[in-house]
């Protein structure tokens, strides 16, 4: 066992497992003692993997600053500022009808 999951050949694989897959020779798995471990790690993929698109918006254009002297251009200050006239994000999109089989597990204490 490697922390919460096992890895290794189908030999290997414990009776009593939890959660068990494989690709080509390597399997995994989870016991019962893992679940906490792999419950944590589908919620931060499912965290990960529906972030709302709309909260990324684009860099503020950039400004640049002359100062002359002599007719001449002294210092160039380069600063960022919205722009008035693009476009403003949409609202979010509302995810209110999201199912998430995870969190009904744990809510419902991983009965089935």
């Amino acid at each position: 066992m490697w922390g919460w999951y096992g890895v290794g050949t189908r030999k290997d694989v414990p009776k009593g497992e939890c959660g068990v897959a494989h690709y080509k020779g390597t399997w995994v798995w989870v016991t019962p003692d893992g679940i906490d471990g792999l419950t944590r790690l589908a919620l931060a993929v499912r965290d990960i993997a529906t972030q709302d698109a709309y909260a990324r918006r684009p860099p503020p254009p950039t400004v640049y600053k002359y100062t002359y002297k002599d007719g001449r251009i002294d210092t160039l200050e380069v600063m960022t500022r919205p722009d008035p006239d693009s476009p403003k994000p949409s609202s979010p999109v509302s995810r209110n009808d999201f199912y998430d089989p995870i969190q009904t597990q744990i809510q419902l204490g991983g009965r089935r």
